[in-house]
């Protein structure tokens, strides 16, 4: 009987199952089990020795009046030195909890990416895919089986993390608030790791440095901004809201963001998981992943400020966001050549006269199919971007400004439509490492001309026009007159024309081609 709950574990989840049985191997458990309780045997002991002896003068943990970085020691009658118990104990719970997630983070991230990596190199993850087991519940298993060695590690040390919680006065809902902050951050990076690794990501060292760099970021941020006795979360205000002053609504809204990160995270993973030629996001997914992005910024843009902050200056922030934002989504959204070719080969065999392309709703696959080309999706993505931030930028004071505004987000969306032909026309190519030769010039593009502008003019004051062809357009829009605005406008649009034709032409002509070599195929059959 005492084994019903193994068995029912093996139901629920057959691959957790497996995981787990793998894992917590007698000898695994040994090692977890001896290295946890001696980390925090060092622990106790590193800060036992910090304490001030009776004949020290000033320590962080003496009760006297403060000096420099730390106070005068102060005695008793018996000649014992008064220690701040509460501060030291404070200083190990702060320790741990800081160490945790970390260490949580860090050895999930890297097990998962490496573990996925081996099985598709032995190849047992098609037999994955190949199993009776929906994707969703092989990932799941993966997600929590595979780190199943640190989350032990970790629980054992909890007892210690709860006995200085007390001992420092620190109160339940800040202990819990951190456990519940942990599990959000720890579901979103896993399930990056996870997608990362369905991608055809297998070094996980890559996870580890993403983990320490986003992580120090953080850590920098609290020990710069902290709540009480302990920390304030970024940000402070999201839609007015002073949330930043409230360790509650701080908590809220990070369980809220990761969350909701974690969701269409999950979503590609499972979605490439399943079908690994498929793009990891679909077009119609992202519309609304886009609007959910657009509106998580535009909480951070829309709050009190004081007259010496023009709303303009966030928008630049967005704007530049923004140019990111949308790589990511053009990869993500890029269908690969062999996709592209069967699509123009599709449209050419089905479509023959332009009342039949309009009766064949190819707008319709341009907007939700999945091996068409993608431009038609960034750019209605784009317009949902301007569609959120619009009602913002009209709510403002000042004409002069919503003009920059606009014209920030009419040449920022025409930079990126560029970016979006010219890696949709390198996905075109034959060579192997299109993908990775469209990543890179599209990289240069926006990196190169700004750092030789920046060297050649020191400011985008001096030579605005140049600077609004360029990513960086929205430095130099306050500097720009109207008709520089218009003719960059016109640039953008010519050479986003000529790509275009490009594309359509090489499109059309590799239907020809595909069409040809069938129709050779069958006759010679």
């Amino acid at each position: 009987m005492s084994l019903n709950w193994f068995y029912k574990l093996g139901d629920w989840n057959p691959q957790f199952f497996r995981e787990f049985k793998g894992r917590l191997k007698p000898r695994n458990l040994a090692i977890t089990v001896v290295t946890s309780l001696l980390a925090q045997t060092l622990v106790m002991a590193y800060f036992w020795l910090a304490l001030p002896g009776n004949d020290t003068e000033k320590s962080n943990y003496c009760t006297g009046e403060p000096s420099y970085s730390s106070w005068k020691c102060l005695h008793d009658a018996a000649g014992n030195v008064i220690i701040n118990w509460k501060l030291w104990w404070f200083y190990i719970f702060e320790l741990l909890s800081w160490s945790l997630p970390f260490i949580v983070l860090i050895a999930g991230v890297y097990m998962l990416i490496s573990d996925l990596g081996r099985e598709e190199r032995r190849g047992t993850l098609n037999f994955l895919r190949l199993s009776p087991q929906p994707s969703q519940s092989i990932l799941l298993g993966k997600l929590l089986g595979v780190p199943i060695v640190p989350f032990l590690a970790v629980l054992l040390v909890l007892p210690l993390h709860w006995v200085s919680a007390v001992g420092a006065g620190v109160s339940i809902n800040g202990v819990l608030s951190i456990y519940l902050f942990t599990l959000a951050v720890a579901s979103c990076y896993f399930t990056g790791a996870l997608l990362f690794a369905v991608l055809g990501g297998s070094q996980g060292w890559l996870g580890v440095l993403v983990v320490w760099f986003t992580f120090s970021i953080f850590f920098q941020y609290a020990l710069m901004s902290r709540f009480g006795e302990y920390y304030a979360l970024l940000p402070h205000q999201f839609f007015g809201v002073l949330i930043g002053d409230s360790l509650t609504l701080s908590v809220a809204f990070w369980l809220v963001t990761f969350g909701v990160a974690t969701f269409w995270l999950w979503q590609a993973a499972n979605r490439r998981f399943r079908n690994p030629a498929a793009t990891p996001v679909s077009k119609r997914q992202s519309y609304l992943l886009t609007a959910c992005f657009e509106f998580w910024l535009l909480g951070f843009v829309v709050r009190n400020r004081s007259e010496f902050e023009p709303p303009i200056h966030d928008l630049t922030v967005v704007a530049l966001v923004n140019v990111f934002w949308f790589v990511i989504l053009m990869a993500a959204l890029m269908p690969q050549r062999q996709k592209l070719l069967d699509w123009a080969r599709y449209r050419r065999e089905r479509v023959s006269s332009r009342q039949q392309f309009w009766n064949h709703s190819v707008m319709k696959e341009l907007i939700r199919g999945e091996k068409s080309p993608a431009l038609l999706a960034i750019s209605l993505n784009l317009l949902v971007a301007v569609a959120v931030f619009t009602p913002w930028i009209l709510s403002w004071d000042e004409a002069g400004q919503k003009f920059q505004a606009f014209s920030t987000l009419l040449l920022g969306s025409m930079f990126v439509l560029i970016c979006a032909a010219i890696a949709q026309l390198m996905m075109l190519m034959k060579t192997p490492k299109r993908t990775l030769l469209a990543a890179w010039t599209v990289g240069a593009i926006i990196f190169v001309p700004p750092v030789l502008l920046g060297l050649l003019f020191s400011s985008p004051e001096y030579f605005p026009i140049a600077w609004l062809v360029s990513a960086f357009a929205f430095a130099a829009i306050k500097h720009a007159t109207a008709m520089e605005i218009f003719i960059s406008f016109l640039a953008h649009l010519s050479v986003f024309s000529l790509l275009t034709n490009r594309l359509a032409h090489q499109l059309r002509k590799a239907g020809e081609s595909e069409t040809k070599a069938l129709l050779a195929g069958s006759q010679r059959g």
